[in-house]
Order: structure tokens, then sequence, then C-alpha cells
């Protein structure tokens, strides 16, 4: 048998130790993102890892926040949470969620009343950001299914009674998965055209949506731009993407019209979500601001703007599923109108 040159032992027992201190290094690493609840003792990973690239891991999010996402039933409560198919077989219980802001209640009511034109029954619940009580007044007085509810900001930090930067969208998304199977967020701003959004909706999931290569969570606008346009890179500090190219080539879904299922992927999904509304420099990453430059290509091109929250679960919907389609229902898009 042919002995190995000693030059040739020592280099591949130096490969050896690099890849052992690289890999014990990255385990290390790897252990140091995890939070151990208070209540239960269980332990949760708090570094976002993209789907496509194991080895591309997020900043770890602040285990203080722990409590909030058992306190929304995010992470404790996943054994309890309905198939998919078994939440689209009862239409009723779909409950219609905005909210609204003194400065908008006209466009909230106008949406409300476009609801109700096609679902008169159904629960639809309003969410006050410091609505003040002459607007209160205002709101509709003899529907037994309208509910009001003012957003309290009082446990969350100071920087969610921001709306501008939009932290309190993903927390009231959040409450309302704790409460409620099926919830179809509604922006003030948006009014519904055509009947029977539902049904169809349903239909759609039955026929092409139930495997998991397919979001419980689905948008029903397109945005005039890609991804990539209004990404404020900072945000890949905490939610790393597997492809600039690719943010580049999806078209940006609309976060303000949207169907969330409480499902596993929904409530996985908005653990991110949640943890990221609760961390200014995720939410609002530094040097971020709403309005656009376009001066080329809406796709190729940064146009020095962030949406917020819209950016947030784009980034995290595009890391999951590559395709649009699976997340965006085209079918249903002209089922809604923009109101101005």
């Amino acid at each position: 048998m042919k002995s190995i040159h000693p030059y040739w032992f020592k280099i591949c027992c130096l490969v050896f130790i690099i890849f052992l201190f690289f890999f014990q290094k990255a385990k290390f690493e790897r252990s140091s993102c995890f939070c151990k609840s208070r209540k239960s003792g269980k332990t949760y990973d708090f570094c976002y890892e993209n789907p496509r690239n194991p080895e591309s891991i997020g900043a770890k999010f602040n285990c203080n926040l722990l409590d909030t996402l058992e306190e929304l039933g995010l992470i404790s409560e996943t054994e309890r949470i309905p198939s998919l198919s078994s939440i689209i077989n009862d239409e009723s219980a779909v409950v219609f969620v905005s909210s609204t802001s003194d400065d908008h209640l006209h466009l909230s009511l106008k949406s409300y009343n476009s609801i109700r034109e096609f679902y008169p029954h159904h629960k639809y619940i309003l969410h006050g950001l410091n609505l003040s009580a002459a607007y209160i007044d205002k709101l509709p007085r003899n529907d037994e299914n309208f509910e009001f509810r003012a957003f309290n900001t009082s446990t969350y930090p100071k920087f969610v009674s921001n709306w501008m930067t939009y932290n309190f969208k993903p927390l009231l998304m959040a409450q309302m998965l704790k409460e409620f199977p099926a919830v179809w967020w509604i922006d003030a701003h948006i009014g519904v055209v055509k009947p029977n959004i539902i049904g169809n909706l349903y239909e759609e999931i039955k026929t092409e949506r139930l495997s998991d290569d397919y979001a419980s969570v689905i948008a029903e606008s397109l945005a005039p731009h890609s991804n990539f346009a209004v990404l404020n890179p900072k945000l890949l500090k905490f939610f790393p993407t597997s492809s600039l190219e690719l943010l580049k080539q999806r078209t940006q879904v609309q976060a303000g019209l949207i169907f969330l299922a409480r499902t596993r992927y929904t409530m996985k999904l908005f653990k991110w979500m949640v943890l990221c509304a609760l961390t200014e420099d995720c939410m609002n990453p530094p040097g971020s601001q709403s309005i656009c430059i376009f001066l080329h290509d809406w796709n190729k091109y940064y146009a020095d703007c962030f949406r917020y929250d819209q950016s947030i679960i784009n980034l995290l919907l595009v890391n999951d599923f590559t395709g649009i389609h699976k997340y965006y229902s085209e079918k249903l898009s002209s089922s809604f109108v923009r109101n101005d």
C-alpha cells in the first residue's frame, strides 16, 4: 500500500482543522441565537435564517420580545393551529379588518360601505389610531357586526406610535390572527367593487393553493415597482436575501390588501414580522423615507425609498416563494379599486 507523502498529510490535516474551526464557530454563533421562555422554559430561534441559504443568518432580535410573541400566540400555540383546508370551509368566519386615523376616516367609511354592499353581516373591525372623539361619533351605529377598537400602544415601545413607519400593522394583524382563523385586511383607501370575493378566493385556494408550495398569505394588489427599488439595504442585516437579482425581477405586492389564514406558515411569517415591528432599526432602517425618486427603470434601480411593512413582508415572501403567483392572486385584483 502506497504511503501518503508527509507534505500532503500536513495539508489534509490543516484543511481538516480549518473546517473544524469554522464548523464549531458557526455552531457556536448559531447557538447564541436562541432565547429561553420564562413561562415554558422552551427555547426559540431569534435569528432569521434564509430558507435558500442556511449559512445566511440575520442579526439576533432582542430576547425581551419573546413575551410579546407568546402573548400573541405566535410561537407557543402552534399545536392548535388548523389546516388551511379546514379554514376555508366556512366563508362566514372571515373577518374584515382595517385601521384609521382622523385624516383617513372619510376613506375608511367609504371602504367600509363598499364591503357592506356585498357582505352586510360579516364581522368588520376598525382600529383607531388615536382617533379623536369627534370622529368616533361618525362611526356606524346600527351595525351589530361592526366593532371599533382603539389601538392600545402602552405595552409597546414608543416608536410604535409613529404611524408613518407602520409598526402598528403587523401588530394589529397578529392580534387579529390570534382571535380569528381568517382575516382580510383592507386599507382605508381600498374599496370592493365586485361581489363574492370570499367565495372566489376560497375556490382558487381549493383548486390551486392548498399545497405547501403556496403561501397562506395572499395579496390582491400590485405596486408599480420591484422589491429592489424600494428596499433599504440596511434591512438585510435582519433578513438577508438569497438574490438581489430576484428582488429586481419580482414586482412588489401591496400590503394594504391581503388575506391572512391562521396556519403554521402564517404564524411563522408573523413571528418575524412582529419581531421586526418591535425593533426600530428593522421596521425603520436608518435613512428610510417613503418618498421615492424613480429616475430610471422602476425595477432595476434603487429609488432611495422604503415601504416599511410592505417591503418587509415582500422580502420574507420572496425568500420563501420565488414565484409571485405563490402569494398573489391576479384573478381577484379587479375586485378592488383605490379610493382617493
